[in-house]
């Protein structure tokens, strides 16, 4: 091929080899990302302790198997002394996630409007408008309403 045909494929290339490379840092984030705030339990001492490393080694760009080995050889050889940091750590997250929990109640219309956003999405329909959930609720049977009562409970 001469330059100007193989120009259109090295643009082609670069463009692949960009978004290659945000779909594997987005993948990466997804992956080792801090989920405190998105947990449905609290988290131990020694997860803290993960997610920091994890945090340190993806900033640095390090394999996350290794870095999750070598943290994992770093919780082990600590002195209860230098673990305590972490339940230092530990219990202010769990009086965060008790604070959370009794804030962020989930009630069963909240639940109901989910599973319609979800089951719009799968139909490849727009998502309902707020205008439409009410006269929906209302359309259910008790035992229906029940169902999602007891669902966000549970979830609480």
């Amino acid at each position: 091929m001469n330059e100007s045909q193989k120009k259109k494929y090295i643009q082609i290339h670069e463009k692949e080899k960009q978004k290659f490379k945000m779909d594997i840092e987005f993948i990466r984030y997804f992956q080792f990302h801090d989920f405190n705030e998105k947990t449905s339990r609290s988290l131990t001492a020694y997860r803290i302790f993960l997610n920091e490393k994890l945090r340190e080694g993806f900033n640095k760009g390090l394999d996350p198997k290794k870095v999750k080995n070598n943290a994992n050889n770093t919780w082990n050889r600590m002195t209860k002394e230098e673990k305590e940091v972490y339940f230092k750590k530990k219990k202010e997250n769990d009086n965060w996630f008790m604070k959370a929990q009794k804030i962020n109640k989930v009630n069963a219309i909240a639940v109901f409007i989910q599973r319609k956003m979800e089951e719009s999405k799968e139909n490849h329909m727009p998502p309902p408008e707020l205008k439409d959930i009410a006269p929906a609720w209302k359309k259910l049977t008790e035992k229906e309403k029940i169902s999602y009562r007891e669902y966000a409970e549970e979830i609480n």
